[in-house]
């Protein structure tokens, strides 16, 4: 089968080779992959000399996709050939950790492994799965709409089960690619009155952004910004941001924006940025919250939001290429001129 292979963790060595078909074995099931989403750490992961903590290599890279099962595997229960499914990013968890115990298994402590970078990923015509980290979909949701399910499913943790978000709070979201939108989006959903900001240079996302429903956007640079979020919130200032940039500025911007008693969520964060801990946070009583990756439960509301209708995705999409030009799309993506991409690995 085709599948796009990081041969060693330097940068660049990337080959579409031609690999053999995985078997599903005890409690796994193999899926055609139908769609895959390009991220953003399959673009670090190719242009980056990563070291062996982060890869498994070689290792078919990729872990957004949807398909549809078509071998399944000793003691699978639930699950048969024909199901349209997506698959959580975890390969393996220990199961017997903390963590694992009380549902964290993105926090395993004993050798998680996860698609895309220690196990082969979505970069291929077929993916083999643990079974006990996939979900059906309904036959209303496409199989693009299932591949950007590992986004959402992120954004839908750090919204719904890691920040104190509340109907009717203030809330402001740094950064319109998409990680953003869906975060907005979900904010929105949980009744939240949400305004999303990006730069001049992200106007185009700021308008698409208002098309998938995200009414109120701010442009950062043509504005007095923390005047602006100062007369959306009554002088308060917001009650909960999320940092979706990994933007130094953006992040010092959060820290004047939010109200005392208020909490910022930091989904991306720059490297080496200083913090007055004591000014900015302390004399404020501000709390600082990460949200990393995703849980069960997040995937099953994320299905849930897309069934209801309650969150868009297709819009999203800007580049639909087939995985034998899987170079553009990454020069796409690396560019940064463009939204979701989404590869097609069978066509």
């Amino acid at each position: 089968m085709k599948a796009l292979v990081k041969k060693t963790p330097y940068a660049k060595d990337t080959y579409l080779e031609d690999i053999p078909k995985p078997k599903a074995g005890h409690n796994q099931v193999v899926v055609k992959v139908e769609s895959a989403g390009l991220c953003g750490t399959d673009i670090k992961f190719y242009n980056t000399d990563m070291g062996k903590t982060k890869l498994e290599t070689p290792v078919v890279i990729g872990h957004e996709g949807c398909g549809k099962i078509v071998e399944v595997g000793e003691g699978v229960r639930g699950l048969i050939v024909g199901d349209r499914v997506v698959c959580e990013t975890s390969f393996y968890h220990c199961g017997r950790c903390l963590y694992c115990m009380t549902g964290y298994h993105n926090m395993c402590t004993n050798n998680r492994t996860s698609l895309g970078s220690k196990v082969d990923g979505f970069f291929a015509q077929y993916i083999l799965c643990n079974a006990d980290f996939v979900h059906k979909i309904p036959d209303n949701i496409t199989y693009d709409e299932g591949a950007m399910m590992e986004p959402l499913a992120c954004c839908v943790h750090a919204v719904l089960e890691r920040s104190s978000i509340k109907p009717m709070d203030n809330c402001v979201i740094f950064g319109p690619g998409p990680i953003g939108i869906l975060t907005a989006q979900v904010a929105k959903a949980a009744g939240a009155q949400v305004v999303l900001v990006g730069t001049k240079h992200s106007e185009k996302r700021l308008d698409l952004a208002k098309k998938m429903g995200i009414e109120r956007t701010l442009v950062f640079d043509e504005i007095n910004l923390m005047h602006q979020i100062q007369m959306f919130t009554s002088g308060l200032g917001a009650d909960v941001i999320f940092e979706c940039s990994g933007s130094e500025d953006a992040l010092k911007q959060s820290l004047k924006s939010i109200k005392k008693l208020g909490e910022i969520v930091l989904m991306a964060a720059p490297t080496g940025c200083h913090i007055n801990l004591w000014d900015d946070l302390v004399l404020r009583d501000v709390n600082i919250v990460s949200s990393l990756s995703s849980k069960t439960s997040s995937w099953r509301t994320a299905i849930a939001l897309v069934e209801s209708k309650k969150i868009s995705l297709m819009d999203l999409i800007s580049h639909r290429l087939t995985i034998d030009h899987w170079k553009t799309a990454f020069e796409l993506g690396s560019s940064k001129e463009c939204m979701k991409i989404m590869i097609y690995p069978n066509g």
